[in-house]
């Protein structure tokens, strides 16, 4: 008799791939915006303070030190800064379309696909768990034709917790009527998924395609979603 049966996912990351769908829907608002146009950058420069930025302002949502409104406000804004460009109104703009276009993006991380619908033949009850904001989540999940494979869909705004509390991952276990004993997170984040498996007594897969070292406390890791086939 196999051990879990309950399958925790988080997103972004893990089955969504967030930068190739930011670049994307970025550099076709690049073009659109005739951003080019508004001083002596090109889309690399643009590109890379984005990764930067949006990265910094995640983590400080994440550890509490910020809400929702101040990534949406600040994240163009400070590209804006950091580019020396003047206030323009097109980077208000430009937050607004980027908010409406990069979640409809549909690339996923390799194997995602391919892994959802082998757990979802074994019957497993898949489940995510994202500190991604809801009606975002969805529609990623909606435009990569993923949506159908979940059962349970926790989000940040589900409950007024965040990974890597504790409280969310209990609430998940909750809502989806599992004992942690048979339920296993998977993600990419040490601190929000990891940490938060941890916090909760819950197994974790370390999604680590990047190899980063590390020394929290992993049930088991791997560099390709097509490993969890071994697993699970």
């Amino acid at each position: 008799m196999k051990k879990y049966k309950h399958i925790f996912f988080d997103l972004d990351h893990t089955l969504w791939d967030f930068e190739k769908n930011s670049e994307e829907a970025l550099q076709e608002l690049f073009i659109e915006l005739k951003m080019n146009e508004l001083g002596d950058f090109d889309f690399h420069d643009f590109m890379g303070h984005f990764r930067r930025i949006h990265h910094q302002l995640w983590d400080l949502y994440n550890h509490h030190q910020i809400d929702r409104q101040t990534i949406r406000s600040q994240r163009f804004e400070l590209i804006r800064q950091a580019l020396n460009i003047p206030p323009n109104p097109i980077f208000d703009q430009l937050n607004e379309v980027y908010m409406e276009l990069c979640p409809k993006k549909s690339h996923l991380i390799p194997y995602a696909a391919e892994i959802l619908a082998y757990l979802a033949k074994k019957n497993y009850h898949l489940h995510i768990i994202s500190n991604g904001f809801e009606g975002i989540q969805l529609v990623k999940m909606k435009s990569s034709g993923i949506l159908h494979y979940f059962s349970v869909i926790i989000t940040s705004e589900s409950i007024a917790a965040r990974k890597p509390s504790k409280e969310i991952f209990d609430f998940a276990l909750q809502q989806s009527n599992a004992h942690v004993q048979e339920a296993i997170m998977i993600g990419d984040n040490l601190t929000t998924d990891i940490g938060g498996a941890n916090n909760a007594g819950m197994d974790s897969i370390f999604y680590n395609p990047q190899k980063v070292a590390y020394q929290e406390n992993v049930t088991f890791e791997i560099v390709d979603l097509a490993q969890i086939e071994g697993i699970l």
